[in-house]
């Protein structure tokens, strides 16, 4: 992108120093023509401000996801946290006084990058030092270890309810958080689909009153 915002701007100013009568008038008229060019590749090349259009919502959730597909022994409120930052800062790419070099990156290679920077000590520092090209399948070997221990980790099915009852949102990210950390290796596309599912089910069952019954059967689920 950068390079071909130089080679407008070299263009601009060659092509008004070959008309030295009318130089004013060329740069006035070229300058508007390349800061709309400049505007369109901006807006082009931005990919975080279009994953941002899907809703704050889809991308707290779907940082979360990444969050606890990373980390599955890690708790719900930290993957919320790391969920919200990563809303707050995809809108903020859409606003030209907040953009920054990260908002022209994949989502998943920010993603990766924001949740090294929060890792202090242990094993998940040690494959986000590693080389570009080994840091997710480390960090995937590591989520693999410790999904299992999540796996045996019992839901509680009044929780669920006293989530869903407070927001769809709530219930959404529960939902997503424990669908994420028992399935390391999906999808962050997959895992929303399957949690927007899931969450709409655990609201069905809680608004029926034999709750714990109906969701003893979403535990399928979470297999």
């Amino acid at each position: 992108m950068m390079s071909r915002i130089s080679y407008g701007y070299i263009l601009l100013y060659t092509t008004c120093c070959a008309e030295p009568e009318n130089l004013t008038g060329c740069f006035s008229l070229k300058k508007e023509e390349f800061l709309l060019k400049v505007a369109k590749e901006i807006e082009s090349e931005n990919m975080i401000c279009k994953e941002s259009k899907q809703g704050q919502v889809n991308n707290t959730i779907s940082a979360l996801i990444f969050y606890a597909t990373k980390k599955p022994n890690d708790s719900w409120e930290r993957a919320m946290l790391f969920g919200g930052k990563h809303a707050k800062f995809a809108s903020n790419c859409c606003k030209a006084e907040f953009m920054t070099s990260d908002c022209f990156q994949k989502q998943t290679d920010v993603l990766l990058n924001h949740f090294c920077t929060m890792q202090s000590d242990g094993p998940h520092t040690n494959c986000c030092i590693k080389r570009e090209s080994e840091k997710i399948g480390c960090l995937l070997q590591l989520a693999t270890q410790e999904s299992r221990a999540a796996v045996n980790t019992s839901l509680d099915s009044g929780h669920l309810c006293d989530l869903s009852r407070q927001s769809r949102v709530q219930a959404l990210s529960r939902s997503a958080y424990e669908y994420s950390r028992r399935h390391t290796d999906q999808s962050i596309n997959a895992i929303l689909n399957y949690s927007y599912n899931i969450s709409n089910a655990v609201i069905h069952c809680c608004a029926t009153n034999g709750s714990r019954v109906c969701l003893a059967q979403l535990s399928t689920f979470f297999d």
